[in-house]
């Protein structure tokens, strides 16, 4: 059974025929499992055709009943080949599509192509930005299901205080994390950037969290093999390291994202100083996220806290390691608008949900930081990661 209300999806389909209407296209098509879910209320189906009027069809191969429990209000056909396809589209469309839009950025060209085909090769439009903004500003509901997703991901210190002990590993303390937040109900992660394979978090020692990565963030870890390179390595954890724990979690679908530090006794006295500096920036910056500002701003804002405790060099990393934003909507996917980066004008809207992650690269020491996700409110930035910002001593 959906989570959501019929009035949830009508408000949806309204958005998105609404920007229809406005691109003058006849029909958007869905194929993603992030996109389908929003729409439909199931992943299960093939693809979504969403009209510029009426209601979204259901098309599938299988799998209808379950389909049907999940998205009761949607008529939905089963197909078994092109045939059974181009039947379906002729029933339910009486005029030629001329104009379809398709979220290129998260369909493979192949199954554009063939999908052209079978709809007649209408001109096609990319709306992958559009729906991105659509989903930018969460409901009610969404909201609680990230709410709840919060207070499961803040235990997540009390987990390593309890299952600590000398000699464990970086993949052993990962995997006890993972059984908590699997164990809660942890979905898998996802990520808009183009070939990325993650793992459900980062908890590194030291230098390993400045490992280089292509994933576009600031802390990747080493992984276990250049066929994973990302979390958590094998290593022993060493005494007197600076430890980043990095960890999305997946509720019902729907992401927050929480760094917290750790060592094992007393941290480098430089990693304690870039702590608080951190928990300075993000302080700043929660100040400033209120709807009207732009992400731009939030982001010239922890620049400059970051340069005035002179990290300016260190900010979000070293070098072309550096990347430029210093916080993202987290939703159906991990990376999501509104992204808190140079040259973005746009405007923060109230209920949005953002995860703020202000951190620095310290060479020979690791990546030292915090990020709590909020929720943009009408008096200002909520925390729903809501556990103590502490450097906890383990």
């Amino acid at each position: 059974m959906t989570l959501f209300t019929q009035e949830d999806y009508k408000t949806r389909i309204t958005a998105i025929q609404k920007l229809l209407a406005e691109k003058e296209l006849d029909i958007a098509v869905f194929n993603h499992p992030a996109e389908l879910y929003y729409y439909t209320g199931s992943v299960i189906p093939l693809y979504c055709i969403m009209p510029k009027e009426g209601v979204p069809i259901l098309l599938a191969r299988k799998g209808s009943s379950r389909i049907k429990d999940e998205s009761p209000n949607m008529p939905l056909e089963i197909f078994s080949g092109s045939k059974d396809f181009i039947s379906i589209i002729k029933k339910h469309f009486s005029s030629r599509i001329l104009k379809a839009g398709f979220a290129l950025e998260s369909s493979s060209y192949s199954s554009v192509v063939r999908m052209l085909s079978l709809l007649g090769n209408p001109e096609t439009v990319d709306i992958s930005w559009d729906i991105r903004m659509l989903c930018s500003v969460k409901s009610d509901t969404e909201i609680a299901i990230q709410r709840k997703a919060g207070e499961i991901i803040s235990a997540i210190p009390e987990i390593i205080r309890k299952v600590y002990k000398p000699g464990i590993t970086e993949l052993e303390m990962s995997a006890h994390i993972e059984f908590y937040l699997r164990t809660h109900g942890a979905g898998s992660l996802r990520c808009r950037q183009e070939g990325i394979v993650l793992a459900p978090g980062v908890f590194s020692a030291g230098t390993n969290s400045l490992s280089s990565n292509k994933f576009d963030g600031i802390c990747a870890g080493t992984g276990l093999s250049p066929a994973l390179p990302f979390g958590a390595s094998v290593m022993k954890i060493p005494s007197n390291t600076s430890i980043i724990c990095d960890y999305g979690f997946v509720f019902e679908g729907y992401h927050v994202d929480m760094t917290r530090m750790f060592s094992v006794g007393s941290p480098p006295a430089e990693a304690l100083k870039a702590h608080e500096a951190m928990l300075s920036v993000e302080k700043d910056v929660i100040d400033a996220l209120k709807a009207g500002a732009s992400w731009e701003s939030l982001w010239m804002k922890a620049e400059e806290s970051a340069g005035n405790l002179g990290y300016t060099e260190l900010f979000m990393g070293i070098g072309s390691e550096k990347v430029k934003f210093v916080g993202h909507g987290v939703g159906l996917y991990l990376d999501e608008p509104p992204y808190l980066a140079p040259k973005m004008p746009d405007i923060i809207r109230e209920n949005m949900v953002i995860a703020i992650e202000p951190k620095v690269s310290l060479p020979g020491i690791g990546v030292v930081g915090i990020e709590d996700t909020f929720v943009v409110t009408a008096s200002g930035a909520i925390c729903i990661t809501d556990c103590p910002k502490d450097f906890y001593i383990l």
